[in-house]
């Protein structure tokens, strides 16, 4: 649900917005609702507007495809950009190749468990795969919040296993001895001014526990005398744009 600003103003000085929404009628077919508004604090009252009219639209109308749009711009504001951005890469290149005209209603279990199969065979990790799976679920439980379909068919089915894993991957705690550190600390190339900042960077990260989003958030503010002070991130993931720095992962993180 894109909002656009044309460059024009009205009498009072406000920059005009056209705000749309993509849905999908109960025919399969695409339908857009567009409203001209000015000023930015009304745009953003028109999108709010124009998302309840599109989820007012017959629960049979919606196509994955459909869900797809709602969900991402219900997200926008409630998630990092980082993991916004992760979440529509992974929803495009697992999900809407399978079911993109699909309707919410056809999404039976025994489809479902056609789309895993598919998935656990793919030279993927098992981390990847149960994260793609995880995601796609998250999406369908906001179809049941806004009341499109009774209940997730994915829950039935279950996340992908790892036949030959005895112990949950998610709860071992991969770290580096000392001995480990020394050896790998010693291995750094420290030919160039380039080389020499990887020794910084994997010293602080080896001493602190800090993480990389964090120590490439440093500035020389942050140092006083022997103390780091951790205060925001930076993701350097987004496709076609600059650095985004932003508040820690969540407010444990925020630390001397």
């Amino acid at each position: 649900m894109p909002i656009y600003k044309t460059g024009k103003k009205n009498k009072d000085g406000k920059y005009q917005y056209r705000v749309t929404c993509n849905y999908t009628d109960k025919n399969g077919k695409y339908r857009q609702f567009s409203k001209i508004v000015y000023g930015a604090y009304e745009a953003k009252f028109a999108e709010s507007q124009l998302q309840a009219k599109s989820l007012s639209a017959p629960a049979e109308s919606f196509t994955v495809q459909g869900l797809f749009e709602v969900y991402m711009q219900s997200q926008k504001n409630e998630i990092r950009e980082a993991s916004l951005d992760k979440t529509r890469r992974i929803l495009n290149g697992h999900v809407l190749p399978y079911f993109k005209k699909t309707k919410l209603e056809k999404l039976t279990a025994a489809l479902l468990q056609e789309w895993k199969n598919n998935l656990a065979e793919r030279n993927l990790k098992i981390s990847t795969k149960q994260n793609i799976f995880r995601t796609f679920s998250a999406m369908l439980n906001f179809a049941v919040k806004m009341e499109l379909i009774p209940t997730n068919p994915l829950q039935r089915i279950g996340n992908i296993k790892d036949a030959y894993s005895f112990n949950n991957h998610e709860e071992s705690l991969q770290y580096y001895t000392a001995e480990q550190y020394k050896k790998f600390i010693s291995a750094l190339p420290l030919n160039s001014y380039n080389d020499r900042q990887y020794f910084p960077f994997f010293s602080i990260a080896f001493y602190t526990g800090m993480r990389k989003g964090e120590i490439n958030a440093l500035r020389w503010q942050d140092i006083s005398g022997n103390v780091l002070s951790v205060n925001r991130s930076v993701t350097q993931k987004i496709k076609g744009k600059e650095n985004v720095f932003s508040p820690p992962k969540n407010a444990a993180s925020n630390r001397k």
